[in-house]
């Protein structure tokens, strides 16, 4: 299970990934997942969820690649094309 290596599992404030775009905890938290060795699982499995970040990317990114979910595959080529990015 990929999240027991996560970066933010062993964070002290969870609520951080939570929080408001634009707030210096998002910023923090984004910049957490960044260097997070599971941020891929991470990212893969934030297209399935409604709040939070995940693997980096805020809601607005993971509502941009949902807007291209056909198949779960696409849409993980598409997490797996945008990380290769940032």
């Amino acid at each position: 299970m990929w999240q027991v290596n996560a970066q933010c599992a062993r964070h002290p404030d969870p609520d951080m990934w939570f929080s408001p775009a634009g707030t210096i905890e998002h910023a923090t938290a984004v910049r957490i997942c960044r260097s997070c060795s599971v941020r891929r699982d991470c990212a893969h499995q934030g297209i399935t969820e409604p709040y939070g970040i995940w693997g980096g990317f805020d809601q607005d990114t993971l509502d941009y690649l949902r807007g291209y979910r056909q198949p779960d595959i696409v849409t993980k080529q598409l997490v797996d094309a945008q990380l290769a990015r940032v």
